[in-house]
């Protein structure tokens, strides 16, 4: 799809906070409603680098929607175990999966307005290999649960006085 908005794609170390807050600085500026996409992110981040990221999003006042991929303790274990020796020795180990799942962010200013289940969405889509789409059908809830592989797509609006 083409975009109706203006979109800018930025490559930075989101963990260098001074080059990340001059360039959410930047972008704030004449901006009205922005959405942020951080996609494929996060996972590689501490719990304390994505709460700092969280942080100077919401402080930015004309950002007002964040939409990201989370992932599940379980579904983090699970990844790590079948990709992390190689991530591990690029030095981009796999961090973030949060036991509050979504709700990890509302300290921070956010709240969750919808979840998307990717497992769920690619079986709505028929995209699962055959045997997946089996357990698709026996699984129904798409609901974050932290002792289960669970990843999805999570939108986030800021919350304001006049909102919460």
């Amino acid at each position: 799809e083409q975009p109706r908005c203006a979109l800018e794609r930025v490559r930075l170390n989101l963990a260098d906070t001074a080059a990340r807050r001059a360039l959410f600085t930047r972008l704030a500026d004449g901006a009205h409603q922005v959405l942020v996409i951080s996609e494929g992110l996060i996972v590689y981040l501490t719990v304390e680098e994505v709460g700092a990221l969280a942080k100077d999003l919401s402080s930015q006042s004309s950002f007002q929607r964040w939409l990201l991929d989370l992932v599940s303790p379980a579904l983090l274990k699970l990844m790590q175990k079948k990709m992390g020796k190689p991530l591990e020795q690029a030095e981009a180990p796999l961090k973030f999966g949060p036991e509050e799942g979504p709700d990890f962010f509302k300290p921070y200013g956010w709240r969750v307005i919808e979840v998307h289940s990717m497992f769920h969405t690619a079986g709505r889509l028929k995209r699962l290999p055959f045997l997946f789409s089996f357990f698709y059908h026996l699984q129904k809830s798409e609901a974050f649960q932290a002792k289960r592989p669970w990843g999805g797509a999570c939108l986030f609006e800021k919350v304001s006085r006049n909102n919460n």
